[in-house]
């Protein structure tokens, strides 16, 4: 497929994406992944993420399709030892759990938000949390057991995502786990078509771009899980969910628990 008059519409550039990494044309793929490319703009600074910090913390966005998300991350957590590191850990949900749940884990987080830095270390005395970025992560080489970035990759804009998968790559130690959620058919662009972004995302993930993405940086897929937001009686279509065909209905978010290989 050529790459050719794509410049200047990130929602086809982001088709072309998907249709390389389902071909496996790795080469095209990354070649994508540059400056020149226009990209959706990006919103996400630390005053922007100070009110989503503020609102969260005041209870805007506990849903139970959030909670889910958290609830199995933690469970796969809850059993292991080493370090951690939550990058925009922002309301520090996984946080909150596992500093009861699981003692032998240590806790380090980043954020661009001082607000989340502040609030977090009003509950969790005992871990490592400080502003930093995904682009320059603030630690050694070969330092943690794990890596997390939960609902972050769609804010990094793509010509800035092979850095930061590369920063992941090097502060984990050889054969650590790195954690990722992104959302799925979120219907962005139709969101910025009519000049609204209440997120801030600049990326359409979907499951053959990021597991791409993990395969160039040097990462391999251990598992996959496939989660649907429903507005109402979520338990109950959670539970029927699993009993109707795979293209019944599209997912809402993938996490991938990957390891550095």
């Amino acid at each position: 497929m050529p790459i050719v008059n794509t410049q200047n519409d990130p929602f086809v550039l982001e088709r072309l994406r998907n249709a390389l990494s389902s071909q496996g044309d790795i080469l095209k793929f990354r070649a994508l992944y540059t400056s020149e490319f226009v990209e959706i703009p990006d919103l996400n600074t630390s005053e922007f993420w100070n009110k989503k910090v503020r609102d969260d913390i005041c209870g805007f966005s506990k849903d139970i399709f959030t909670k889910r998300k958290i609830n199995l991350i933690a469970d796969f957590l809850k059993t292991k030892d080493g370090k951690l590191l939550d990058i925009g850990f922002g309301s520090a949900d996984l946080e909150r759990i596992l500093a009861i749940s699981n003692k032998r884990l240590d806790l380090y987080g980043i954020d661009i938000s001082d607000l989340a830095i502040k609030t977090v270390r009003e509950f969790i005395r005992s871990g490592d949390f400080r502003i930093g970025s995904i682009f320059r992560i603030p630690h050694e080489g070969s330092f943690f057991d794990f890596v997390s970035t939960l609902d972050v990759l769609e804010h990094i804009p793509p010509s800035k995502a092979l850095v930061a998968y590369g920063e992941v790559y090097r502060v984990l130690k050889r054969k650590g786990i790195f954690i990722i959620s992104v959302p799925l058919n979120e219907t962005l662009e139709k969101m910025i078509k009519e000049g609204v972004n209440p997120n801030a995302h600049v990326r359409v993930y979907t499951p053959d771009i990021l597991k791409m993405e993990l395969k160039i940086m040097g990462f391999k897929i251990l598992k996959e899980i496939y989660l649907y937001a429903f507005k109402n009686f979520y338990s109950i279509k959670n539970f029927l969910i699993k009993f109707f065909p795979k293209d019944f209905r599209k997912p809402n978010l993938l996490i991938v628990i990957a390891k550095k290989v």
